[in-house]
């Protein structure tokens, strides 16, 4: 039903094809010598100039773990697996509400962004930081990432800045997966530490520069810069 026009394409574009003598092998139609390579197949996509909203306000910082980057690159798009998410692919799941307060449909701005869950850990990063935001028009994970890449002056602390905001939301899809498959709650304020000691812990082996002391840094994140 409806198909019928694709079903004549197909079907008109297979009679044209026909076998030849030799062995079969891939030709890569990218590259000049037929052999498929990454690269070929990157500059083909940067030619395209395809534009995915959102994701050109990721900053992408070498502290910070490639799978955590992917995730922010995911997510920002609506692609991680939500309630929603996964209803929209054909996946049978139990309830579409949010699995922490019962108060919405749970989608991937709910889950990092809406939720009062996520609300309380977010104002009680941003008061650690010292950062002053009207809360207000921070709507969607794509709002979280264009106030993360255009805050403050100083590249230093804005990479700091960027790592801990990444943190935020890494640890938020963390909480969310540990209290629906695990039934195990977290609370505002246990959240609000593992967050502090993850990025600590990225700041510290990860990256170049000597990073202040923990006492210091729980006092303040931008200690020492």
């Amino acid at each position: 039903m409806g198909l019928e026009s694709d079903v004549n394409a197909l079907t008109s574009e297979v009679s044209g094809t026909y076998l030849g003598p030799g062995v079969d092998h891939w030709i890569c139609k990218l590259s000049g010598d037929g052999i498929f390579s990454v690269s070929s197949l990157r500059q083909f996509i940067d030619k395209l100039q395809v534009s995915i909203p959102g994701t050109s306000e990721i900053l992408w910082s070498w502290v910070v773990p490639i799978k955590v980057l992917c995730f922010i690159w995911r997510a920002v798009q609506g692609r991680i697996p939500s309630a929603v998410a996964l209803e929209k692919r054909g996946t049978l799941v139990n309830s579409l509400w949010c699995s922490s307060c019962i108060g919405m449909n749970e989608c991937a701005d709910h889950i990092l962004i809406d939720c009062p869950f996520a609300t309380q850990i977010r104002n009680n990063i941003l008061s650690w930081y010292g950062v002053r935001s009207d809360q207000s028009s921070i709507k969607s994970i794509g709002d979280f990432l264009h106030f993360t890449a255009t805050w403050g002056n100083c590249n230093s602390k804005r990479e700091r800045f960027t790592a801990i905001s990444y943190g935020l939301l890494w640890n938020l899809r963390r909480f969310r997966n540990k209290h629906l498959f695990r039934m195990e709650g977290t609370l505002v304020r246990q959240g609000t530490e593992r967050i502090k000691s993850m990025v600590f812990y990225w700041l510290k082996h990860m990256g170049k520069n000597v990073i202040c002391n923990w006492e210091e840094w729980l006092v303040s994140p931008f200690s020492g810069l």
